[in-house]
């Protein structure tokens, strides 16, 4: 499920519509502090993306504290997924 915008009141109502979902199994990418915060408050497993190195050197406010707060960081979406795929192939390499 894609959540535009991390907030509390959108996951609510997407667990209201879906009551299949798992917060334990769920896990949120996001590219700013406040998107792993809301992750990391929710028992999810997070993944910050970093983005390129042009993207690094103009970071958003809490960029830092979200590398060290996130499970996983990664440049971009692409590497995210290239990343989580070989992982769930290769669950004793993670």
């Amino acid at each position: 499920m894609y959540l535009p915008q991390a907030s509390a009141g959108l996951f609510e109502q997407a667990q209201a519509d879906f009551p299949q979902i798992d917060i334990a199994s769920s896990m949120i990418i996001g590219d700013s502090l406040s998107d792993i915060e809301f992750g990391h408050n929710l028992g999810m497993r997070t993944i910050f993306l970093e983005g390129d190195e042009y993207a690094r050197q103009h970071q958003k406010p809490g960029a830092q504290k979200a590398v060290t707060l996130a499970d996983r960081c990664f440049a971009t979406l692409v590497e995210a997924v290239e990343g989580l795929m070989q992982a769930r192939a290769n669950p004793a390499k993670v």
